[in-house]
This record gives C-alpha cells, sequence and structure tokens, in this order.
C-alpha cells in the first residue's frame, strides 16, 4: 500500500568497525525443504530459530511456500540474517475448489473480492470499461462478492486465489537480506515493509501478480534493492523516501509503475519502466533524490488498458510515460535535473493475453522523443559493462556432479553480481589462469566454498567495481578536522561513507609517520568529491595538504572477497591475485584440514579508469582470516600489502562458563546465532579453563558434546553484552555443554579448545609489507614461521599470543619455531610506540588480559626464535612476556628502540622495554648468540 501522509528525515547510515569474529564465527546454514529432506519443513519454523549472522536456505524445487515469510527478530550490520530462496515462490495464493452446482462449476474464494485471481499461472485480469463482475477469462463473480462460477465450457483445473495480504513481511526489523525470492499472490503488497527498520536489503527478486503493489516500504524503513523484477501488480512500486533502487525492472503492472511522491528521495540507477497500465513513474513537486540511467517507453494505449482496485484505480489521467502530480508549472520541480531519463519512442507489443507480456524491454532508439512527452533533461552517463551472461556457480556445479577432474573457466574479464558458490567439491582443478571476475556488488563475496576435499583453486585474478574504499587528497587541515577532495577515479563520498575508518598516508603514499592507527571520524560532505573530517582527538600535528586519505567500507559491507567453509580435505588456492575486498580477503571457517595459499598476490590493484593516482589500498580487513579450524593454514611464496589490517590472523573461541549446573555440565553463551563454530569441535577433545580476570590455567576437561539450547534461561542480554565488550549488539545463544568427566567447574572462568584453535599452520618464504596492522597475528600452536620478509608495517610483524580480554580470542601458543625471517622497518606510524601498546616489538609474544597489568600468565610455551634480522623497528626488536620456554639465538638487531627507548616502561600497562631483545615476565628463557649493532 501508498503511504503519502508521512514523510521522514534523511538519515545517515553510521559505518561501525565491524567484528569479523562475531559477523562470520556464529553464522549457520537454516535448511528448509518443503518435502522432508532438510531440517526444517516450513518458513515458520525456520524464521522463529534464525538469529543474527544466520542464513535460511530454502531448498531448490521444493515450493511454492504458501505461507508468510516474516522473521520478527533483527540481524546486525555485522552479521544480517538473509534469506536465499533459490528462485522458490511464497505465494498468498491457494488452489480454488469447485464444485458442481446443478451445470456450473462454483468456488468460493478464500478472501471476499477484489483478490488476485489466477488461472494456469497467469493473472486473471479485467477491462475497465466492462462490468465489475466480469474479466478477460471464463470466470464471473457474484453479487455476493465471494462466490465465483465457471463459464460453459472452463475446466475447473488450474485456478488460485489469494487467502493472504503479503507474501514477504517486514516489521520493525533491521539488518535482513533477501535473495532470490519470488513474492505472488497477495491482497496487499508482494514485499510489504512497516515501521521502523535499516540495514534492509533485497537481491534479485521477483514481486508478481499481487493485489497492491509488488515493493512498499513504508514509515522509517530504509533499503536497498539490487536486482528484481516487478509486473503484474496494480501498481509496481511505491516506497518511503529512503531507499536505493537498481538493476530493477517495473513492467506490465495493472496501474502505476513507480511511484514517487511526498517526500520521496530515492537513488535510482538502471531501472527500466514499459508497459504499465497508466503512468510509467509518477511523482510531484516534493520528490527529490537521483536517477541515473533511468528509462520509461511511452505506452502504446492512450487510457488505462486495465481495472486496477488500489490508489490508482479512481486515476483518470492519461497513459504517459511520466506523469507529475500536483502541479502546474513543471519547471518548479525540486531535484529535476537529477533525473537523467532516456525515453524511447518505440514501445513494447501491447499484451494480448490475459496475462501481461513478460517480453524484454523495446530496444533504444535514435529517432526524437514524441513532443508529448515530459523529458527531464540531465547530463549524459555511461553505462557500465553489464554482467556476465555466465552462470559460474552452475557451471562448476556441473562439473562436480558429472566428476569432471578439470575445470578450466572462461577466458576474460567477467562482470558479476552474484557469489560464485563451490559446494562439495571433490577432486577438481577450477583453473581459471585466464579469468579476471570483477564483483559489482560490493556486499558480496566472490566465492563461497563450502565442503571442499582435494579442490584446487588456480589462476584468477579478481577485484571489485566499484571499490569498496574511496580515497583523496588533504587540501586544508588543522588541529580537529581537514578538508579534502576525492582522488579522480575513485567512488564518490556517498553519504553512507559517514563513519568509515580513515587512514592517513603521505603525499608519497606510505602510512603517515605521526598517525596514531585508523581513526573513526564524523564526516561533513560538501559534495560527492568534497568533504570535511571531523575528529574530537588532536590530527597528527604533522598532517598538511598534500597528504592522503583512504576511507574504508569494511563496516558498511563487510563481504569477505573468499570465504572457506567447513573443508573436510585439502585445499590449494595457487597462483590467485586479489586487488581488493569489502572485508577479509580470505576467510578459513570451521576446516578440518589444511588449506594452502601458494602464490597468491594479495595488494593494490591497477590505476581505475579515469583516475591519475594509485590505488593505496587492497582489502579492507585482513588478508587471510582463519578461525575455528583444526588445521591452520600453509602460506607458502605470497606476497601480500596494502590491506587494512593483520596480514594472517588465526585463532579459535574464547567462551565464558556462565552457569555451572553439575560436575560434567555447564551453560555457556556466545553472541550471535547459533553457531558454526561448534561444527569442528569433537567428543574427545580437550578443554582449558581459564580463572575468571587473571586467566591462570584454572584446570583441564574433555568434551563430550556442546549444542545450542532453544532458550537462554536466565542468562540475560545485558549479561552476555558485558562478557563481549567488542561485539556489539548481535544477540546471543546459550549453549550446554557436557564433560567426559567432572572438571573444577567455576561461574566466571572462560575455556576454550585447543584442537580447533587452528593448529599446525606455516607461512615460510612470503613478503608481508606496507599494511595497517601485524603481519602475523596468530594464536594457535604447534607452527612453522621462516624465511618470510616484512617490511613498513604500523604494527608487530609477528604477533604471538592470545586476544582473552577485549576480543576473546584464543588461545596460547606452544610449540612454534620463527626462524630465517628479515624484518625492516616496524612501527611507521606511532600506533606501535604508542603508550599501552602490548606488542612493543617487531616479534612480540603476548596475552591481552582483562585488566592489562601485571602479573600475566605464562601460558605461552616452548617457543624458539632463530636467525632472523630485525632493521628498524619503533620499539624492541624482539618483545616476550607471559611465557615459559623461549629460546632467542642467532638473531641479529640493528635500529631498534628508534621511538620507545631501551629501559623504559609502559605507565598503563607496566610492560618493560629493556633494550633491543626484552625478555621481562618470561621464565626459563635462553638467549645465545644474538647480534646487537646501532
Amino acid at each position: 500500500m501508498i503511504s503519502l501522509k508521512k514523510p521522514f528525515p534523511r538519515t545517515i547510515v553510521a559505518g561501525l568497525l565491524s567484528s569479523v569474529l562475531g559477523a562470520s564465527l556464529c553464522a549457520r546454514d537454516l535448511n528448509v525443504d518443503a518435502r522432508g529432506s532438510a531440517d526444517y519443513r516450513t518458513l515458520a519454523a525456520a524464521t522463529a530459530d534464525a538469529r543474527a549472522g544466520d542464513t535460511i536456505v530454502i531448498a531448490k524445487g521444493s515450493g511454492p511456500y504458501r505461507e508468510t515469510l516474516y522473521i520478527k527478530q533483527s540481524g546486525t550490520a555485522e552479521a544480517p540474517i538473509v534469506v536465499d530462496g533459490n528462485g522458490e515462490t511464497v505465494t498468498a495464493l491457494v488452489p480454488l475448489v469447485f464444485q458442481k452446482e446443478g451445470d456450473t462449476w462454483t468456488a468460493r474464494l478464500p478472501l471476499p473480492f477484489p483478490c488476485v485471481i489466477m488461472r494456469n499461472g497467469e493473472r486473471v485480469l479485467q477491462d475497465p470499461a466492462a462490468a465489475p463482475d466480469t474479466f478477460l477469462a471464463p470466470i464471473r463473480l457474484r453479487e455476493d462478492q465471494r462466490t465465483v462460477e465457471l463459464l460453459p465450457g472452463a475446466s475447473p483445473e488450474g485456478w488460485e486465489a489469494s487467502a493472504r495480504d503479503c507474501p514477504v513481511r517486514i516489521s520493525n526489523s533491521s539488518w535482513q537480506t533477501f535473495r532470490n525470492i519470488v513474492a505472488t499472490g497477495g491482497t496487499n503488497d508482494g514485499f510489504n515493509l512497516h515501521g521502523d527498520g535499516k540495514g534492509l536489503r533485497f537481491e534479485n527478486i521477483t514481486g508478481a501478480n499481487n493485489l497492491d503493489e509488488g515493493f512498499s516500504s513504508h514509515d522509517t524503513m530504509e533499503c536497498v534493492i539490487d536486482g528484481a523484477d516487478f509486473w503484474g501488480n496494480d501498481n509496481g512500486v511505491a516506497n518511503g523516501p529512503h531507499y536505493v533502487m537498481r538493476n530493477t525492472r517495473i513492467h506490465d503492472n495493472l496501474g502505476w509503475g513507480l511511484v514517487l511522491t511526498s517526500a520521496s528521495a530515492p537513488q535510482l540507477t538502471d531501472v527500466q519502466l514499459w508497459g504499465n497500465g497508466m503512468a510509467q513513474i509518477i511523482f510531484d513537486a516534493k520528490t527529490t533524490g537521483t536517477c541515473e540511467r533511468v528509462v520509461a517507453w511511452v505506452p502504446t494505449w492512450p487510457t488505462r488498458p486495465w481495472r486496477s482496485y488500489k490508489e490508482s484505480s479512481t486515476s483518470k489521467a492519461p497513459a504517459l510515460a511520466f506523469r507529475f502530480e500536483d502541479l502546474v508549472d513543471t519547471a518548479k520541480l525540486q531535484g529535476l535535473p537529477l533525473i537523467a531519463t532516456t525515453p524511447v519512442p518505440s514501445t513494447p507489443k501491447a499484451a494480448t493475453s490475459a496475462n501481461p507480456s513478460l517480453s524484454a524491454p523495446p530496444a533504444a532508439s535514435q529517432t526524437s522523443p514524441a513532443a508529448s512527452v515530459p523529458v527531464a533533461a540531465s547530463a549524459a552517463s555511461t553505462s557500465s559493462a553489464p554482467a556476465s551472461a555466465i552462470n559460474f556457480t552452475r557451471l562448476i556445479r556441473d562439473a562436480i556432479q558429472s566428476g569432471q577432474p578439470v575445470l578450466k573457466l572462461p577466458a576474460g574479464t567477467h562482470r558479476i553480481n552474484e557469489t560464485i558458490i563451490i559446494k562439495d567439491a571433490r577432486n577438481l582443478v577450477i583453473d581459471g589462469s585466464e579469468t579476471t571476475l570483477v564483483m559489482t556488488t560490493r556486499r558480496r563475496g566472490i566465492f563461497y566454498l563450502s565442503g571442499g576435499d582435494n579442490l584446487t583453486l588456480r589462476g584468477l585474478t579478481m577485484d571489485y567495481d566499484p571499490l569498496p574504499f574511496t580515497q583523496g587528497t588533504i587540501t586544508k587541515a588543522d588541529a580537529k578536522s581537514f578538508e579534502f577532495e576525492i582522488h579522480d577515479g575513485y567512488p564518490d563520498l556517498a553519504a553512507d561513507y559517514k563513519g568509515g575508518p580513515a587512514h592517513l598516508f603521505n603525499a608519497a603514499g606510505r602510512r603517515h609517520p605521526d598517525a596514531n592507527d585508523f581513526y573513526k571520524p564524523r564526516y561533513e560532505v560538501l559534495s560527492p568529491r568534497k568533504g570535511i573530517a571531523h575528529s574530537d582527538n588532536k590530527w597528527p600535528a604533522t598532517l598538511a595538504p598534500g597528504d592522503q586519505i583512504v576511507i574504508d567500507r569494511r563496516g558498511l559491507d563487510a563481504a569477505a572477497a573468499v570465504e572457506i567453509r567447513n573443508a573436510t580435505g585439502p585445499v590449494l588456492i595457487e597462483n590467485i591475485t586479489l586487488f581488493s575486498s569489502p572485508s577479509l580477503g580470505f576467510a578459513g571457517r570451521y576446516c578440518e584440514e589444511a588449506v594452502t595459499f601458494r602464490r597468491l598476490t594479495l595488494g593494490a590493484g591497477p590505476v581505475p579508469a579515469g583516475a591519475k593516482r594509485p590505488r593505496l589500498f587492497s582489502t579492507n580487513a585482513d588478508a587471510i582470516n582463519f578461525v575455528q579450524c583444526r588445521r591452520g593454514p600453509v602460506i607458502e611464496h605470497c606476497d601480500i600489502s596494502r590491506q587494512g589490517d593483520d596480514g594472517l590472523n588465526v585463532h579459535g573461541v574464547f567462551l565464558p562458563v556462565v552457569r555451572v549446573v553439575s560436575p560434567t555440565r555447564f551453560l555457556t553463551a556466545l553472541t550471535g546465532g547459533p553457531g558454526g563454530f561448534t561444527k569442528p569441535m569433537r567428543a574427545g577433545d580437550a578443554l582449558r579453563l581459564y580463572s575468571e580476570n587473571n586467566f591462570m590455567i584454572a584446570g583441564g576437561a574433555v568434551l563430550a558434546s556442546i549444542r545450542p539450547l532453544a532458550a537462554p534461561g536466565d542468562i540475560t542480554a545485558a549479561e552476555v553484552k558485558a562478557l563481549f565488550p567488542a561485539h556489539g549488539s548481535t544477540g546471543y545463544t546459550v549453549y550446554e555443554v557436557d564433560l567426559a568427566a567432572p572438571a573444577p567447574l567455576v561461574a566466571g572462568q572462560w575455556f576454550d579448545s585447543p584442537p580447533v584453535n587452528g593448529d599446525g599452520y606455516i607461512v615460510r618464504d612470503s613478503y608481508f609489507h606496507d599494511n595497517r596492522g601485524r603481519g602475523l597475528r596468530v594464536m594457535a600452536s604447534e607452527g612453522l614461521i621462516e624465511n618470510n620478509r616484512f617490511e613498513r608495517l604500523t604494527k608487530t610483524a609477528i604477533s604471538i599470543g592470545p586476544e582473552l580480554g577485549y576480543w576473546r580470542e584464543a588461545g596460547w601458543v606452544k610449540n612454534l619455531r620463527i626462524t630465517g625471517n628479515t624484518i625492516r622497518d616496524i612501527g611507521v606510524d606511532a600506533s606501535l610506540s604508542a603508550t599501552s601498546s602490548y606488542v612493543p616489538g617487531a616479534i612480540g609474544i603476548f596475552v591481552r588480559t582483562e585488566n592489562g597489568k601485571p602479573p600475566y600468565p605464562p601460558g605461552n610455551e616452548n617457543i624458539l626464535i632463530e636467525n632472523n634480522t630485525v632493521d628498524g623497528c619503533s620499539v624492541a626488536g624482539i618483545h616476550a612476556y607471559a611465557t615459559t620456554g623461549l629460546t632467542i639465538r642467532n638473531n641479529t638487531l640493528r635500529r631498534t628502540n628508534l621511538v620507545r627507548a631501551a629501559g623504559s616502561t609502559d605507565p598503563v600497562n607496566r610492560l618493560v622495554t629493556t633494550g633491543p631483545i626484552s625478555t621481562d615476565g618470561v621464565t626459563g628463557v635462553i638467549l645465545e648468540n644474538n647480534t646487537v649493532a646501532p
């Protein structure tokens, strides 16, 4: 239903730095199949169980689903609730059952007319000039408005009618994504949005044959429609003021196509409209917003050809491409110059059957448009390259099903807008050595690999367009603000960038030497190409015109370019090039065997079209991030640079003992919905128990089982939020843990499971350079780090130890060898040497606890650091604490402690830097044959 009464103010989408842990660890697939072959038979059952990060997957071929798709709970910005319909239909239609009354077939409608009546999959329409009880089909409505009868000779088979108002409903909920879904047959809208909500996305959807709109949002709902088809409805689309719509076709609706009214301020890109019964687009004097490549074709009929029953039902206006409501002088339209349209005089073929035509829109003509058609003037806009016609998911799936050993991907550059899914591939080589993939949607990954065994992905080049960051030059600076201009060829400073992390670079493109990590300023958008960054904290005193800024979108888009989940056997990523990612480059979750990265190149890509300056950035977050795997990754001969966080991050999950039920049972909790982190955990796995606050090892246990509970009992959201301060408001799930034998359990303890912390990783012969964050951030054991180069990093080159106190990332590191590495120019900005830096060394062994003060628990054990060279570091060359059994030998250290002097003590965390090598707080240390040079 169209809402014209209540305009709402523009809002600014806040970009928050997402916790990758919370967004990825707790996700799970909720599989729905009405045929009974999945965990859920109905949408209602699956939606009731859905939590932040979950994906409801509707089985292909299992529909239609004759129920309402309605998720009452919200996801989060980092972990939305996703529904993947696999092209299935959610419908408000039910079959009509006819009975014989004498010689006449009659049926009772589920709801009083008007409603949608279908015959063999086509909507039954009405001529507006005919009697209201007659149809353009062999059926008639009786006077009671509830009974229909068939005309003589008509078959009683294949008829349906509306039984509910909306197939898909969203009410006062946020952070939900709906993709690959068809919504039909409602007495209201196909997709109906009411209340207050944000972060709502609709991708590749269809709203067809509904009595009101195909899609309609009301009140203060904020949504993005990216890829849609709306046809056969009373009206196509009518939304509130705050929405984005891209790649959408609105055609063959009975009344209006697209309704822009009241204070509507949409952002429309690549929208095509044709064949709608009345105006293709209707708007009034209050309509603002932006339109790019919005094309409407003039209908061939002078007046409406079909009866409609909702807002357009009483209009007597002629059928046009555009209609301006309540205006005398159209020149007074505000925002009209922003609307770029290309009316075409050729028209679609009029529908001749009872169902509107589903043909493609007419081809563009070079003939001038008819003078009677209102045309909005604007500058021409260059269309982006179309999406690839190749369905890569299907291509790969067919190779898997046929047992093909090698699949050669099509050569050339392919622009894609759907994630390529590789599921349960075994003994398969996918060769993309002549293939480049460019993802055109920033909130989707390029690949999703699930369940691979002996799978090789080889030779591909991958990138995003538009880029998931923008960059510019600072033109004016003072203590708390600076002005900047976006570089040619880089994305506009759109409203949703406001709040995105800011990274500072000098004029030469290096990290600014006086910056203290990245910043979270407030942006004032002066124009799409100019802005001002404001901060309550002082910017570097040396910041000056000519320095540069990168604004990343990790908190806005949050997609990993490549996600690898549940690998049951080895996976090889070989000779791959990745130039950018909205968040992580490669995310590994719940893998059983090693994932090997060999000759991976991850760095800033080529200069974009129209740009004069090189890219300053690659991925917005970690290059490689592995969590809760039974085997850590192998990284060999890789070149990793320019990312917005660590080169490698590998760890397990750290969980609280919230309630003790018995000596063999306790309850734990984690933010988000029931998560996949339990998948790799096995009966018989060891658990480590940590004391509250100081995290000393309090004992051990053996896992018997762990399972999510349907209800949290007396464990509250506030209690869980206090336990996970870095995770944000993401909801929570309570888990029941059973032990194989009694253990010394105390509420307030924490625990991890070493077998799933990612042990057995290898990093060798690789090059990590020019990134924000650490080279390696390792929280797993049984590892080897050898013969690598680390250069020009803002933080530690090799960071060893668990993040127990804030990020809640386990665990302690044991049995690690660090050998033959060359480390140069570490701490290139002010963050590594700043007060409270808790890993103040080019190679650092540490622990992060709750209070961040000594005594620190000595949980790291048996670490060997030998034959390494450190040349240039703002703090110590090698710094270690919280460790037992450490050998440091045959290392060469030059130009260390360049900022933090030897012998200094941090006033916050009490860490002592005694010199180029500092081992304060280590027991059982061996120092042999190390060379320290000026």
